[in-house]
């Protein structure tokens, strides 16, 4: 009998111990679940790249900060594209105006990844680089990044961005401009196009006003080669268009010539020899304005596209 008793008495402290070291696993494994979870968070970050618009050949630097118990790492990113050996909390580059656009860092740590804002890019002339009247400089449209112009002898510079021209009355593009007080021409040789877009256009434009849907017509190299007449011969209407075969930026001349209501597109490989394109009866004010354009095809691009040889009458 004496045994059973000891026998039961040992059972029960064991079961009590067995419960009680149960009971104190559980307290510590929930504090250190609760410790692991508070540990375990993706960064958190409390200061973020801030858009900025600098001249060409400048430097600007875009950087981030985050709090977090853990190392970090970054990826910086240029239009959603991955910039490789940008992994510092911070980016500097000379600014170009093929790099203007939207960027953004990845930051990361062993429990999540969260990326920051987006930041803005724009990049106007070198300084000093002006254009001269009597031409004017201006972004038509809603174009994304801001557009520029300027000149150096006979050689114009014009950066432009913007979805497009192409069939919608709101036209996004760059266009440096002066009056033409009746008939006139305008000609130009496209001697550099930065982009290949489909929707990307350098050339020349006659147009009535500075309105998005203003009536116009265009004669232009195409961002992927083919010389493009487009006109818009009603206010807010839709656009037409004429192809022709693909112009090498060594030979793309390009020439409109106002006669009355009619404007005429012409091309050319040497600048001497025209080769007419099309006629384009649109009619508008006495007074238009005409000069060169450019867009990228894409509000978050800047092309930069250069004409020589520019000629206009009057």
């Amino acid at each position: 009998m004496l045994g059973l008793v000891l026998n039961f008495m040992t059972t029960t402290k064991f079961f009590s111990s067995a419960i009680r070291t149960c009971r104190y696993g559980v307290m510590l494994g929930s504090l250190m679940f609760a410790a692991n979870a508070f540990a375990g968070t993706a960064p958190l970050i409390t200061s973020q790249p801030l858009s900025q618009t600098v001249s060409a050949g400048s430097n600007a630097t875009f950087s981030v900060a985050a709090s977090t118990g853990t190392t970090l790492s970054y990826q910086w990113y240029f239009n959603n594209v991955l910039i490789s050996g940008a992994t510092g909390s911070s980016y500097t580059l000379t600014a170009k105006f093929s790099n203007a656009g939207l960027y953004f860092v990845s930051v990361k740590n062993a429990f999540g990844t969260v990326n920051s804002a987006t930041a803005t890019l724009n990049v106007k002339p070198p300084t000093g680089a002006t254009l001269a009247a009597p031409w004017v400089s201006a972004d038509i449209g809603n174009v994304g990044l801001i557009g520029s112009a300027y000149s150096i002898s006979n050689n114009y510079t014009v950066n432009g961005s913007g979805a497009s021209l192409v069939g919608a009355a709101a036209d996004q593009f760059h266009y440096i401009y002066q009056t033409m007080p009746g008939n006139g021409s305008i000609a130009a040789r496209v001697t550099n196009q930065s982009g290949t877009n489909v929707n990307g256009y350098a050339g020349v434009m006659i147009r009535e006003t500075t309105a998005t849907g203003s009536r116009y017509v265009f004669a232009a190299r195409e961002g992927n080669g083919p010389v493009v007449v487009r006109s818009r011969p009603s206010t807010g209407g839709a656009t037409t268009s004429t192809n022709v075969p693909n112009a090498t930026l060594a030979s793309c001349w390009v020439q409109l010539v106002r006669t009355g209501t009619n404007i005429a597109a012409l091309t050319s490989i040497n600048g001497s020899v025209w080769t007419p394109i099309q006629t384009n009866a649109v009619a508008m004010a006495t007074n238009v304005i005409f000069g060169l354009f450019a867009t990228s095809g894409n509000t978050n691009v800047l092309d930069s596209d250069v004409f020589t040889n520019v000629t206009v009458v009057p």
